[in-house]
């Protein structure tokens, strides 16, 4: 008898995204990988993005809530998930059809909480030739370790515990941080597991308010880190 294959749950979090979620709900449940479930998490949108989920409603689990950031939405939609992994998608993201499938080969190696892939960046066919001209894309697919390219076990999610919603930018690198921390195992793929959109609104130049998130999540982990070498107090 064939082992039993573990339940996936592509977690997608979206707010005001009527112009992409369509896209990105259809190329996760386009994954040739079963059993399978999508959760989608609106966060408050004020456009017609829950008008464009209705047309999902029998092939998606919807969760609505009041606006609280995207970290709160990816938390909300862990809660919510019932499978034994979890996979990240940004509503603006697409996931190749083999990219949970290929993923889930790998995590059958003893030991393995993640596993990465590479991330193929693409311009959003609306986007304006200016604007294109003002972004350089890597012409090759590019190493995605990041929290928008997870595959994770929901044991080892569970053990670094929830996304940090005090942070208003940097949540995904925050997570990431500590799952490192605390000894995540993990493998990178050379295979392309998400197509990453580039439509101008997220490749926005860093500003003040995500410098500073930045700097207050590397002045954690390193708290964190002061922390575990200190001796311990007679």
């Amino acid at each position: 008898m064939a082992p039993r294959r573990l339940l996936v749950s592509i977690v997608i979090p979206v707010y005001n995204g009527e112009r992409f979620v369509a896209e990105a709900v259809d190329s996760a449940l386009g994954q040739s990988w079963v059993p399978l479930e999508v959760v989608v998490v609106d966060d408050g949108s004020t456009d017609s993005t829950l008008r464009v989920l209705e047309r999902y409603a029998s092939t998606i689990r919807l969760v609505s809530q009041s606006n609280s950031g995207q970290a709160a939405a990816r938390n909300s939609g862990v809660v919510e998930a019932r499978g034994q992994v979890i996979v990240h998608l940004d509503a603006d993201d697409l996931l190749p059809p083999t990219s949970v499938a290929v993923r889930m080969a790998a995590l059958v190696n003893p030991g393995l909480d993640a596993v990465f892939g590479h991330v193929e960046q693409f311009f959003d066919p609306g986007m304006n030739e200016t604007a294109r001209r003002r972004i350089s894309l890597p012409t090759q697919p590019l190493p995605g370790i990041s929290g928008g390219g997870l595959l994770v076990t929901r044991a080892f999610f569970d053990q670094v515990g929830w996304l940090n919603t005090s942070l208003a930018t940097g949540a995904d690198m925050d997570w990431m941080m500590r799952a490192h921390e605390a000894g995540m195992r993990q493998h990178v793929l050379p295979d392309v597991v998400l197509r990453r959109r580039i439509h101008g609104a997220n490749m926005g130049l860093p500003n003040a308010r995500a410098r500073s998130g930045r700097l207050r999540i590397l002045k954690a982990a390193l708290d964190r880190r002061r922390a575990a070498d200190e001796p311990p107090h007679e």
